[in-house]
């Protein structure tokens, strides 16, 4: 199948957990990422409408590690 999206993903060859910035809990593990938004594979449900403060941590072209927060 062909996919057309706006930016080619990444996909995480390691293990990059996301963690709900109000609770301090992990909510998942990011599953891909692209310019354009993440694929989040979650260990619980999310609910629908909610809105919710998450970050992650990725390593910069420097080897040094750069807080994301969405």
């Amino acid at each position: 199948m062909n996919e057309h999206r706006r930016s080619r993903r990444k996909a995480a060859f390691v293990t990059i957990p996301v963690t709900n910035k109000l609770t301090g809990q992990v909510m998942g593990r990011i599953g891909n990422l692209s310019a354009d938004g993440m694929l989040m594979v979650c260990d619980h449900a999310v609910r629908d409408g909610a809105l919710y403060q998450m970050g992650f941590e990725l390593v910069n072209g420097r080897g040094q590690p750069q807080m994301i927060e969405v």
